[in-house]
Order: C-alpha cells, then structure tokens, then sequence
C-alpha cells in the first residue's frame, strides 16, 4: 500500500507541474498579445524624432549611456570616430541619419528614431533587452511627452 501512495503523490506532483506549465505558457502568451497591442499604439510614434539615448530617458531605467551601443550590438549603428552612423539596410527604416558640425568644424554624426525605430525600441524595452540601471525598479513606464 505504501508503494501505491508514492505513485499517486507522484502524479498528483506531475499534475501539479503540467498545470504551471500550462499556466505560465498561457501568461507568456497574453504578455506577448500585449506587447503587441502596446507597440501597436500610436502614443510609441511620440518617440519619433528623437534621438535613440533622448528616447530612453524618458524610460524607466534604461541606461542611456548605452543605447547606442546596444544599436551597434543589433548591427543598426556602426561606431564612427565621430559618433554614429545608420547602416544602410536600417537607414530610413529604424533611424535616420543627420550630420552636424562641432564647434571645431569636424562632423559628427547622429541618429534620429522614424516611427518604426520608435515601436522597435519600445518593443525591446517592453521584452527586457535594453541595457538597464542596475537600481532599476523592474517597473516598465514611460513619461509622456
């Protein structure tokens, strides 16, 4: 009798397990219908015009300093003596190149966010692959322009 109670906690422990399973497949679904629904929203095109570290200040715990980097990561941006520069399969795409001059005379460059870099990068922000503040507080929110 004893060997008959061990099978069943044993499957009442796999039932249990399936359930979370399930659970948690069902939760990541319904995060991912709502990721989607978000980068959907026409409030992200806000963020359009603007420069991608410009955008990720007005995001909760991104860490700006970063960002272009993390671009390069993605091969969006290429690192240039002088800044950066959109590479051409993502130029007009995700980001739009602009040239200015320093005080020097020298160019540098910079890149601006179109609509689509924006929902880009708010996607990846919503999913967790931006580089974060190490005291970030895990809250995902953005301040209104």
């Amino acid at each position: 009798m004893k060997h008959l109670n061990n099978t069943n906690t044993a499957f009442n422990v796999e039932k249990s397990a399936l359930r979370l399973i399930v659970a948690l497949i069902n939760e990541q679904q319904e995060m991912g219908n709502l990721v989607q629904k978000v980068v959907e929203n026409d409030s992200i095109s806000l963020f359009s015009g603007l420069t991608p570290p410009d955008c990720c200040s007005q995001l909760n715990g991104v860490n700006t300093q970063q960002v272009n980097a993390w671009f390069v990561e993605k091969n969006i941006l290429m690192k240039v003596e002088r800044g950066h520069k959109v590479k051409g399969h993502a130029r007009d795409k995700y980001l739009r190149q602009k040239c200015d001059k320093s005080k020097d005379g020298l160019p540098y460059y910079y890149s601006i966010l179109t609509v689509k870099g924006a929902k880009y990068l708010y996607k990846a922000y919503l999913e967790n692959r931006l580089p974060m503040k190490k005291d970030w507080d895990g809250l995902f929110t953005y301040i209104e322009c």
